[in-house]
């Protein structure tokens, strides 16, 4: 099965994800991620250095349904590294069913570049 398709939003625009030096400068990434009923699951990849341990500021993340299909859906986020966020749809199987969803992805308390 593929992987949904990212778009980034915010700090760069497109389907390349921001590199070190331009995450550096920011504290919030923005991407949009499509998914049809036969995608899995996609990562998005934020540059900002963020451990899921929390030692240099655990991410905050969140998710905003921008467009669904015909059933109900909803998305599972998870830190795979310091530099990347899973993004898993939780859909009911439908061949028409396509959502897509905002994540954003903020630098939290405690990390050192936080601006």
């Amino acid at each position: 099965m593929a992987a949904g398709t990212v778009t980034y939003v915010t700090p760069v625009a497109g389907a390349t994800a921001p590199t070190k030096a331009q995450a550096a400068g920011v504290n919030l990434v923005q991407a949009d991620v499509q998914f049809a009923a036969t995608n899995t699951a996609a990562n998005i990849v934020h540059n900002m250095g963020l451990s899921a341990a929390g030692a240099d500021g655990r991410p905050i993340l969140s998710a905003v349904l921008t467009a669904v299909g015909t059933a109900l859906n909803n998305v599972k986020l998870a830190v795979v590294d310091a530099n990347t966020i899973s993004v898993t749809p939780v859909l009911v199987v439908d061949a028409t069913t396509i959502m897509t969803v905002r994540v954003n992805i903020q630098r939290g308390p405690g990390a050192a570049d936080s601006l």
